[in-house]
């Protein structure tokens, strides 16, 4: 646990300078022609859906991450992608309407086409339209913010995306609408089989995408390869492959990237303890680099559906208030992150632009286990003989503390049920392989009681995960992102409210009177800010460090190997 100490942290610059440190020249020896990549779990598919720990490989054989007509670069501007520009407001190309409705056009870059050379049109994207709301009928994806709001999608022409939007909508211009592949989906989609279409092999091994390279080959459960693709939209990679493969063992990972066996491990392959082993060893050799990117939320969900929640006191918010009372946060980011990473008062990092009107607004909970207890006591919980807390309608107040096996979760998960337990409460324990828990949306949605978790940090603040309209349910197969089952009205009035505005001011008011109210409800319990963990290779330029609401890894065609 002391290991986290050893060593500072700070973001390293996006590229490594010639002759500094935590680089290394390539002499005498050839440039490797494919670039070896290690995930921390095997993708589900190849689709924004699984984006969860594979970003990467949204990166690599799709638009990226939250990305298609535009993305953003790692400094949250946005670009244009397939699109040849933005669309400004009050311009022809971005309307908006005395009654709120908007309309916005998007002009396609031209000569574009699929992996398989189809050339991507317009109605590509009224397709895909099509075929969301299709998956949202049959319960194969949630209904996400975005589709709520759009009316329809039309293509005037081939390269016109002319989309009418029923209500104000802050995103318009950069709209998440990542195409699929009209001609190979469309037969299935008109079959109107849900489980046809969600097994089709697209989805797969057969993915045809419009990202820098082009799948080759998927070997499940082993391996998946891909060439470059001299028709993407921002030019040809400039690395010829691209092998990506996965471990949930962490240190299996530090052993192949200080072997050279990979060349850079990325999407929560290895987390900060294995980045200090890495740092050091690279250090006397000039190595690699490390790339340090504090922008996830750690935080224990709380279970709020009553037909799982067990204890049923869990949904009384003094029990959840008297749980951050009793987990000193400050000594579980210093063991973690050697002190480097901040306590989390509220699900906003310091780093806003408002983080002062947000710590005006928000209560704190400081570490006190007296107040702890006086809150169980309003609840009626009194400690037993053994010192645990009992009351007379619920019995002994044991609820589980599930998180992953794996790496730094594991240990915070254990930190997290002890301090819980030296407060009263007599946790049970549960670790869980990362790549089990993987596989399973049910299984993240319907834990009992307590689980250690992180939202990534992004523009939204992890509020999407709260909305009551994206609680995840059988109907859509758990998998809607609202994973612990708790709904406010008025939390979902103010996020509509934020997803509407235009004025960023005013956005960002609305985003602090939500946060305000979470902290004020803890649905869940906001720990600490960890770091996104970046390790390569010194010969290899391009990883840089990932701004919160960018499309990951959206310069990966620009990485390339560097002789010195």
């Amino acid at each position: 646990m002391l290991l986290v100490a050893l060593i500072p942290v700070a973001c390293v610059p996006s590229a490594p300078r010639p002759g500094g440190a935590g680089t290394a020249k390539l002499t005498g020896a050839a440039q490797p022609r494919s670039l070896s990549i290690v995930l921390r779990v095997e993708p589900t598919d190849l689709t924004s859906a699984a984006a969860t720990y594979n970003r990467i490989t949204l990166a690599l054989f799709g638009t990226g991450y939250r990305a298609g007509l535009t993305a953003s670069d790692r400094y949250e501007a946005p670009y244009p992608l397939l699109a040849e520009s933005l669309p400004q407001l009050d311009t022809p190309t971005w309307r908006v309407f005395p009654d709120g409705r908007m309309e916005t056009i998007h002009r396609l870059r031209t000569g574009l086409v699929w992996h398989d050379g189809t050339p991507l049109t317009a109605e590509d994207f009224v397709f895909t339209g099509r075929a969301i709301l299709a998956q949202m009928e049959w319960g194969l994806v949630a209904p996400s913010v975005e589709m709520q709001q759009i009316d329809e999608i039309l293509a005037p022409d081939p390269l016109t995306v002319f989309i009418r939007w029923r209500r104000s909508y802050a995103d318009a211009a950069t709209p998440e609408l990542t195409p699929y592949a009209r001609h190979i989906l469309g037969p299935a989609l008109d079959q109107r089989q849900p489980e046809s279409f969600s097994s089709h092999p697209y989805w797969t091994t057969e993915y045809v995408g419009l990202g820098p390279y082009r799948l080759t080959r998927w070997e499940r459960g082993a391996y998946i390869e891909g060439t470059a693709f001299a028709g993407y939209a921002l030019g040809p990679p400039k690395i010829e492959g691209v092998r990506v493969t996965w471990s949930g063992d962490p240190n299996s990972t530090v052993t192949r990237l200080l072997a050279g066996d990979a060349h850079v491990a990325l999407d929560s392959a290895i987390q900060y303890q294995q980045a200090a082993t890495v740092r050091r060893a690279w250090a006397a050799q000039n190595g690699g680099v490390v790339l340090l990117v504090p922008r996830n939320l750690r935080w224990l969900q709380v279970q709020h559906r009553p037909d799982y929640v067990d204890p049923r006191a869990l949904l009384d918010v003094r029990v959840r208030k008297a749980m951050i009372y009793a987990l000193d946060r400050q000594a579980l980011a210093d063991a973690m992150l050697g002190g480097e990473g901040p306590v989390a008062d509220t699900m906003g990092p310091p780093t806003l632009s408002f983080y002062e009107d947000v710590v005006r607004a928000t209560v704190k909970y400081p570490y006190d286990p007296s107040r702890s207890e006086g809150l169980m006591a309003e609840v009626g919980f009194a400690r037993d003989a053994s010192g645990f807390y009992m009351s007379p309608s619920e019995g002994r107040f044991s609820p589980e503390v599930f998180g992953l096996a794996e790496g730094d979760e594991a240990q915070e998960t254990t930190i997290v049920a002890d301090y819980l337990r030296r407060a009263g409460m007599e946790t049970k324990l549960r670790l869980v392989p990362a790549l089990q828990v993987g596989q399973s949306d049910e299984m993240k949605a319907t834990f009992p009681a307590l689980r250690t978790n992180y939202t990534g940090g992004s523009a939204h603040l992890g509020q999407p995960f709260l909305v009551s309209s994206r609680i995840a349910s059988p109907e859509n197969r758990w998998r809607a992102t609202n994973r612990i089952g708790w709904s406010n009205p008025e939390h979902d009035r103010l996020f509509e409210a934020w997803n509407a505005a235009l004025d960023r001011t005013e956005r960002n008011q609305l985003m602090v009177q939500m946060l305000k109210l979470v902290n004020e409800e803890l649905p869940g319990i906001p720990m600490y800010f960890d770091f996104d963990v970046i390790a390569h290779a010194a010969a290899l330029r391009g990883p840089e460090p990932i701004a919160p609401s960018s499309a990951a890894y959206g310069n990966i065609h620009q990485w390339e190997w560097q002789t010195l």
